[in-house]
């Protein structure tokens, strides 16, 4: 059983209708006084599902920007991309992240990237608890789903979206193999959303 996580992007609508007007976006660069219209990028969908396999959408969930208590965001609330001195301050600081061709990386750098800003990737672990503990240390921030929110240390904060970034997690399985174990796995994936803190700290 393959368990897909797609990223989201802090700017992209919650539902893309389709009129022209959510076709494009306005953007203007820095330094300039001129917007110009950037045509917005496609909700990340799942991939072609091969014959003998279902998927099931299990759950959309909210996810953070995990800072130390003694980071200088470590006293906000909230972060806004759109504020050039909230990007500034994400991109001005070290992050760990998955390796380079998982979603999370791929996410985070395209988010960024969409606002003309890179960030300076230094630490690469797989799992988000190694992530997290490099935070506590005040040694990076990172991106963490709400579901993982409880494994973090003490002095971790995490600080939402405005607007939210999401991430869909999507569960894969053969059809020939559907049976206890399956079910099972669905049902401590529905569980485990369920359970997640819903607030900033």
């Amino acid at each position: 059983m393959d368990v897909e996580q797609y990223g989201g992007d802090p700017g992209a609508d919650a539902e893309h209708t389709g009129r022209p007007q959510d076709q494009v976006r306005a953007e203007q660069p820095p330094g300039t006084g001129v917007q110009r219209q950037v045509p917005r990028r496609p909700r990340p969908g799942p991939p072609h599902l091969p014959p003998g396999r279902r998927r099931q959408h299990d759950e959309r969930e909210e996810v953070f920007l995990a800072v130390s208590a003694r980071h200088p965001l470590g006293d906000r609330t909230a972060l806004d991309l759109a504020d050039p001195g909230d990007l500034d301050a994400v991109t001005g600081t070290p992050w760990a992240c998955c390796p380079p061709g998982a979603e999370p990386y791929e996410a985070l750098v395209q988010t960024l990237r969409a606002r003309g800003a890179e960030p300076d990737v230094r630490y690469l672990f797989a799992d988000h608890l190694s992530q997290l503990t490099l935070v506590e240390r005040g040694l990076a921030v990172c991106l963490t789903p709400a579901t993982a929110r409880r494994a973090a240390p003490p002095g971790v904060r995490f600080l939402p979206f405005r607007p939210a970034l999401r991430r869909d997690i999507r569960a894969a399985w053969l059809t020939r193999g559907e049976g206890p174990p399956v079910r099972a796995c669905l049902a401590a994936l529905a569980d485990a959303a369920e359970r997640v803190p819903v607030r900033a700290g």
